[in-house]
């Protein structure tokens, strides 16, 4: 094949050049690697999307609907023993069967801070390394999950006894 200048016609055809041919065939392979290069950059930007999106309706769908009030100070007597009375008093005070079998009262302060026949319960100002928290948090083995063979404490109420347990777990 001859190969002519651009512009000229032969045998009613416009004949390329060299040149012009070569320049042509790189633009066309350009034009083919941006299309590819935006296609994987539409597919990386979908998948971010949904990876997003999936996240945030996981954590709607998960939450509780909870949303627990903001206190200043968390007291024993109005925060703490409600829930006890409400969730725990059934097994943990005298004559209970959770009182029995531990001997965690959770009837007054006293006991509550006297804890069980192995041990504390509460460490006043550490509420991660208090086994009250690990209990009620279900960290340990299903038959130890507080309470036992009950739904678990809300995150408000959970929330309400590590702050007090934070705050120095006062009598107050």
């Amino acid at each position: 094949m001859t190969w002519v200048n651009v512009g000229c016609i032969s045998a009613g055809r416009l004949a390329l050049s060299p040149i012009f041919w070569t320049s042509y065939r790189e633009e066309a392979g350009n034009l083919r690697k941006g299309f590819h290069m935006r296609r994987r950059l539409l597919v990386l930007g979908g998948a971010i999307f949904l990876a997003i999106g999936g996240t945030i309706g996981y954590g709607i769908l998960n939450s509780s609907g909870q949303v627990c009030a903001a206190q200043a100070k968390a007291s024993f007597s109005e925060d703490v023993m409600p829930i006890f009375v409400g969730r725990c008093f059934s097994c943990h005070q005298p004559g209970g069967q959770g009182n029995e079998k531990s001997g965690l009262d959770l009837s007054t302060y006293e006991g509550v801070m006297r804890g069980t026949k192995m041990g504390k319960m509460v460490i006043p100002g550490d509420p991660e390394g208090s086994n009250l928290m690990w209990l009620l948090d279900w960290r340990g083995a299903p038959e130890t999950h507080m309470p036992l063979g009950k739904k678990k404490l809300s995150i408000c109420d959970r929330d309400a006894i590590r702050a007090w347990i934070r705050e120095g777990a006062k009598n107050n």
